[in-house]
């Protein structure tokens, strides 16, 4: 405790009390460094408190963290820690789960399921998710192509106001136009 910068004594004493907002904070302050030299092991332990009390920051950061330690055991539970999170309805968390199903971090690979999760996320909102969902439905990768629905969800990620968003919205429909324009043989 001595090693803490004074700005840091309540919130480590409020993170002893079982504060799980403190705990989030004070593995935060571990892992950048403002307790002194960046600690990922003190991190972890301060992240894992406030997860198992319930606080789905705390459950996110975890899995952020195991995931950049990064040994086997560490991917599996941050996977599970993201599962956690996106079951009670953290976005980050159900981007971060499709991400570890899209390269086989801490599970089996499975493309399928990335995808189906990202149009969760996109669904809720995300605009990296509806941009995400949109590519793979224009060029039908891991799903079938579907350039109506791709270009629905190209439009919902517009509203995000990225050029990335109307680019994409803007190729899908010169693709279904260029569709219905064939020639007839």
């Amino acid at each position: 405790m001595a090693a803490l910068r004074p700005r840091l004594l309540g919130t480590f004493l409020f993170a002893r009390l079982g504060s799980s907002g403190s705990q989030v904070s004070l593995a935060y302050a571990y892992w950048v460094g403002a307790t002194g030299a960046p600690n990922l092991s003190k991190a972890i332990a301060w992240a894992r408190r406030a997860a198992f009390g319930g606080n789905v920051s705390g459950q996110l950061f975890l899995g952020n963290l195991l995931c950049q330690r990064g040994d086997r055991g560490d991917l599996e539970e941050s996977a599970r820690w993201y599962k956690v999170a996106a079951d009670l309805g953290n976005l980050p968390a159900l981007i971060s789960l499709a991400t570890c199903f899209e390269f086989g971090d801490g599970v089996e690979k499975d493309l399928t399921k990335a995808f189906e999760l990202r149009r969760v996320a996109a669904d809720r909102g995300s605009a990296d998710a509806q941009l995400y969902v949109g590519r793979c439905l224009q060029v039908g990768q891991n799903v079938p192509r579907n350039l109506e629905d791709a270009l629905r969800y190209a439009r919902m990620a517009t509203a995000s106001g990225t050029g990335e968003a109307n680019a994409l919205a803007a190729s899908i429909l010169a693709d279904i136009s260029s569709r219905d324009c064939e020639p007839l043989e």
